[in-house]
């Protein structure tokens, strides 16, 4: 099992409705034994204004020629909106991704508590330290690029101004839409048929 190495993630939603990650790794070779933190935010297309969507969507501004031959587009974070995230250190991570058939694409970028004033203070950092710096920068995030929220019923991105979870009783996801309101109480309507068929 030594070949093997571990990776301990977290995943969330910000009030704002911006996803996240936290990940842990690296336990006893990195950082001083202590293992390497770090936090994604994940922001999906159809979550912002095509305007937007332009600001984060960032071009190729080079290319990595590695030892095994491949090429690795890197990208130039600095002056973009993204940097207004105020991420721990600056942004150390942006990937690209979309479905195969292009329909659907998506952002992750983060950064890590690798540096120099982090092992002068002995990487003293803990799952809610970086979880509020990770809530943080979603914060400061949703502040520049008003993002739609998911519907956590129809999973459907929606204005949040019309999220009418907090007035449905019983109801234990984070936002809901008119739309999910709607297909959920007509399930609802569906399956009390059905259970009183079932008990005639």
């Amino acid at each position: 099992m030594s070949d093997l190495s571990q990776r301990n993630t977290w995943t969330g939603t910000s009030p704002e409705g911006l996803a996240f990650e936290i990940a842990h790794w690296g336990v006893g070779n990195m950082c001083d034994g202590k293992g390497m933190w770090n936090y994604y935010v994940i922001i999906h297309e159809d979550q912002l204004r095509p305007e937007d969507w332009e600001k984060v969507w960032l071009p190729v501004a080079n290319h990595w020629h590695r030892s095994n031959g491949h090429d690795e587009p890197s990208y130039d974070t600095w002056g973009s909106v993204l940097e207004g995230g105020d991420f721990h250190g600056g942004i150390t991570f942006y990937e690209k991704y979309a479905q195969v058939d292009g329909t659907r694409r998506w952002i992750r970028v983060g950064c890590d508590y690798g540096h120099l004033w982090d092992s002068e203070i002995g990487y003293s950092y803990s799952l809610d330290r970086v979880k509020a710096d990770a809530l943080r920068t979603c914060r400061e995030l949703a502040d520049l690029l008003n993002p739609l929220v998911r519907c956590g019923y129809t999973g459907q991105f929606f204005d949040p101004r019309f999220d009418v979870g907090a007035d449905v009783p019983g109801w234990k996801g984070k936002f809901l839409s008119p739309a999910g309101l709607g297909s959920r109480s007509m399930w609802s309507r569906k399956n009390a048929v059905r259970k009183l068929r079932e008990a005639a």
